[in-house]
């Protein structure tokens, strides 16, 4: 198993867990609040909010990860962390967003492709990063988004979703009446409704329900192999840090405890020779024979452990959230 160095000293630890915070709080919420329309309050359970929550803190392990490998910056990997952490967090936006709204991503790729390919039309980004679209003469119009408007008497087309003819001509029909640039996901949802387009959706993310696969993400960043872990003196910490837990909150976490990707790493406490596999099951108030029965499996997938512990899915995400919050204010390390 290949095992990935977090952080290798205290002094290397401070500066890039405060540069982390502050990109996740500058760059990484923002993003996924925004694309993913929530409010990601800690208080809020809506399950759209709780999938935030948990892509936020999937996305910024996947940047700690990234940033703790030997040389990444220096090598030139990493040459601007804002973009690096926008551009990953974008991409598992859009990986979330296409599990969900397969439909919905196709119409979207769908109307991009016109407005990136037809003359006279455009699409960009206002100064607060929201995505408009319209006439190209539009662009450096400083103009607001205005509605889209729909026309009088304006039925749903019989054309087949998929004719492109038709397709053409509501989008034409919807900037011709236009007075400035519109909203791109508005447009879209018109032309849906226009063309009678609806979707149902249960998420799918990657190989289990709720699991994001941000190895992907960052896959054309990494090194050829993973290097060897040179301290475990972070691990330690982390280990002393989740005795400090509620019972639930261990359970949530350890049972799940991944990478930025989807490789469990609870591996990595045993080999470490920091906790053993039967001092894990102690710290999760299991029989160590029951727990020695399932170790090759985990780690779990949020459903799964829901199951086990009798709570919901999104009680799981919830305590494994303020576990991560308390692991952050306790030793400093984003998990």
């Amino acid at each position: 198993m290949a095992i990935v160095p977090l952080i290798r000293t205290q002094e290397e630890a401070d500066p890039l867990i405060e540069s982390l915070a502050e990109i996740t709080r500058k760059v990484i919420a923002p993003i996924v609040r925004r694309k993913l329309h929530a409010s990601l309050d800690t208080v809020d359970t809506h399950p759209r909010n709780l999938d935030a929550l948990e892509l936020v803190g999937d996305v910024t392990v996947a940047v700690l990860t990234e940033l703790s490998r030997d040389g990444a910056a220096e090598n030139g990997r990493i040459r601007d962390l804002h973009s690096y952490a926008a551009t990953v967090t974008s991409n598992a936006c859009y990986q979330y967003l296409r599990a969900k709204f397969p439909i919905r991503t196709q119409q979207r790729n769908r109307l991009r492709y016109v407005l990136t390919h037809k003359k006279g039309y455009s699409m960009w980004k206002d100064a607060g990063g929201e995505m408009l679209c319209g006439l190209e003469k539009w662009q450096n119009s400083g103009t607001g988004p205005t509605r889209v408007e729909v026309a009088k008497n304006e039925i749903r087309s019989t054309a087949a979703s998929d004719d492109m003819r038709a397709y053409l001509a509501a989008v034409e029909s919807v900037l011709t009446r236009a007075s400035g640039p519109v909203r791109f996901a508005d447009l879209v949802e018109h032309l849906m409704r226009h063309f009678g387009i609806s979707e149902h959706t249960e998420l799918q993310c990657g190989p289990e329900p709720g699991r994001f696969d941000l190895e992907g993400l960052v896959a054309d960043t990494k090194p050829p192999h993973d290097r060897a872990l040179e301290t475990t003196e972070c691990i330690r910490e982390l280990w002393k840090a989740i005795g400090l837990l509620s019972l639930d909150q261990r359970r949530t976490l350890l049972l799940n405890l991944r990478s930025g990707g989807a490789e469990g790493i609870i591996n990595l406490l045993p080999l470490s020779g920091v906790a053993s596999i039967g001092a894990i099951a102690d710290a999760l108030s299991i029989e160590r024979e029951e727990f020695a029965a399932v170790w090759n499996s985990l780690p779990w997938d949020d459903l799964k452990i829901a199951d086990y512990l009798g709570i919901t899915r999104q009680q799981v995400i919830n305590l494994r959230y303020s576990a991560r919050t308390r692991l952050a204010k306790t030793i400093r390390l984003s998990m």
